[in-house]
């Protein structure tokens, strides 16, 4: 009796935790554009060794993955889960960039003078409550 309990709790246990994965194998994140104005969206993600790290840093040219999001449009940025090195704590940063900045200046002196529109910092936990992200909304 006591083994079939112990059983049923493992696979309720296994059933919750892949409840937890997104579908598809994907992870996003949901970016809504309530300016009047084209938005680029970065995130602080550090490709090394085929795994993708989340970082509060500004993204390095060679781990560069953008997002355009339309003025009222909501957009998912879509990263591969399985080569995630996810960690409920991890900070990431979500970078929001003008595309006329980014036409007109170098990926290395945008990060360098910090010339996005804004910089959202949140924990991976929080994240994974998929509420969006809104621009130009104000989170802190």
């Amino acid at each position: 009796m006591r083994s079939k309990h112990v059983l049923w709790l493992l696979g309720l246990g296994m059933f919750l935790c892949s409840a937890c994965e997104p579908l598809g194998g994907e992870w996003y994140i949901d970016i809504k554009n309530d300016s009047s104005e084209e938005i680029l969206v970065a995130t602080g993600c550090k490709k090394e060794n085929r795994l993708i790290y989340l970082t509060t840093e500004f993204p390095a040219q060679e781990d560069l993955s953008l997002q355009r999001v339309l003025p009222g449009q909501e957009r998912s940025y879509i990263q591969p889960y399985h080569l995630m090195v996810l960690d409920d704590n991890a900070l990431l940063a979500i970078f929001i960039i003008s595309p006329e900045v980014y036409e007109n200046y170098s990926w290395e002196e945008i990060g360098e003078k910090e010339m996005f529109l804004k910089k959202y910092v949140f924990r991976y936990g929080d994240m994974r409550a998929k509420y969006p992200i809104t621009y130009p909304k104000d989170y802190d």
